[in-house]
């Protein structure tokens, strides 16, 4: 369980940041974090769930989606630098 927890909090940081824009979009399609994030957020709170542990479930799956979020936050806000 510990693993899947902090391997959710390193996919955070799998898009180095500082790139350009496009050296970031391009780093999200061929690490697949996207993915990753969602598929390793779902395995760990199905392991959670076994486990009965229904409120760390709730976390991870919140904790998956505030990578997705944010990775797209981030690039968003760089593009509306831009403009």
């Amino acid at each position: 369980m510990e693993a899947y927890i902090e391997t959710i909090r390193l996919l955070d940081l799998s898009v180095a940041q500082g790139h350009s824009l496009e050296q970031q979009y391009a780093d999200l399609a061929r690490h697949g974090t996207i993915q990753k994030a969602r598929g390793i957020s779902v395995e760990a709170a199905a392991l959670a769930v076994e486990h009965k542990r229904y409120a760390l479930a709730a976390r991870l799956l919140e904790q998956g989606r505030g990578v997705i979020f944010r990775q797209f936050g981030q690039l968003r806000a760089e593009l509306e630098d831009v403009r």
